[in-house]
């Protein structure tokens, strides 16, 4: 299963090609972790993870992140409703 997940140099070099995300939301209630993508084609994406599969994201991101102190200046809105937790970047 690793080595289906490695990125080739042919998807890398495919990327400046690719729709790029402008905007992401996601919400959680439980188990229930879901992440939405805006595209700068105007498409969205809605992605599904369990608890295993959010750990694993979370950790390649802060892998991959070299500013971390940048995420404090983004312009991040939370919602708390009825024990859920919904979080958006508005673009």
């Amino acid at each position: 299963m690793t080595s289906n997940l490695r990125i080739s140099p042919h998807e890398i070099s495919s990327c400046g090609a690719a729709a790029q995300i402008v905007g992401v939301g996601g919400f959680r209630e439980g188990s229930l972790f879901a992440l939405k993508f805006a595209y700068d084609t105007g498409d969205t994406q809605i992605l599904c993870l369990n608890d295993h599969a959010i750990q694993h994201l979370v950790v390649v991101l802060k892998s991959l992140a070299v500013k971390l102190e940048a995420i404090d200046a983004l312009d991040i809105l939370v919602e708390l409703p009825s024990g859920a937790i919904r979080v958006w970047s508005p673009h």
